[in-house]
């Protein structure tokens, strides 16, 4: 299916320094394979980081992604419940695409929130719609700040859920669909 990676209740203690210049705890980063004797790229489709403590004087940001191209290392990144020293800590470095704070579903409303990576310039609009495309929310768009919230009530649908994110920049626009991972 899609290349992924989960970090999900760990305790990371950190007791020298992390050499790098942002100092982050997961660096993903994009590999490369000749295939047929041509250069071949692959990213990291999924990458789940949550639940986990660590502990340290010097980290600055939980991930980053490290491109060899001009496009992100990492295509979904769901992040939340991290702590850094015992307090919440969801810093995001650059070279990631789509950052979501981990969802989750309380009393019909589905929250959660998107982030923006260090060099995503995009304007973002999100909508919940089933798997067969229907819309079970209004579109939502999104100004650029650190963390965005969201609060949705969805119309019922018994298929599975997917988050539509229409990312533009200038007159390019993408769309894509991550799965909804209520936590």
């Amino acid at each position: 299916m899609t290349s992924g990676i989960v970090i999900r209740q760990n305790t990371f203690r950190i007791n020298g320094d992390i050499p790098t210049y942002y100092k982050t705890l997961i660096d993903v980063r994009e590999k490369t394979e000749v295939i047929n004797g041509k250069l071949t790229y692959f990213d990291t489709a999924f990458l789940t980081v949550a639940n986990n403590k660590i502990i340290s004087k010097n980290v600055k940001q939980v991930v980053a992604g490290t491109a060899i191209r001009p496009v992100p290392t990492v295509r979904t990144v769901y992040i939340g419940k991290n702590t850094l020293n015992g307090r919440a800590f969801q810093h995001v470095g650059s070279n990631l695409d789509t950052v979501v704070q981990l969802p989750s579903y309380k009393k019909g409303i589905i929250s959660g929130g998107i982030m923006w990576a260090v060099n995503d310039k995009s304007v973002k609009t999100i909508q919940l719609k089933d798997s067969a495309g229907k819309a079970l929310t209004k579109p939502l768009t999104l100004r650029k700040k650190a963390l965005i919230n969201f609060n949705w009530k969805p119309i019922y649908s018994s298929k599975p859920k997917w988050i539509w994110i229409t990312s533009k920049v200038g007159n390019k626009v993408t769309t894509k669909k991550i799965p909804l991972y209520l936590f």
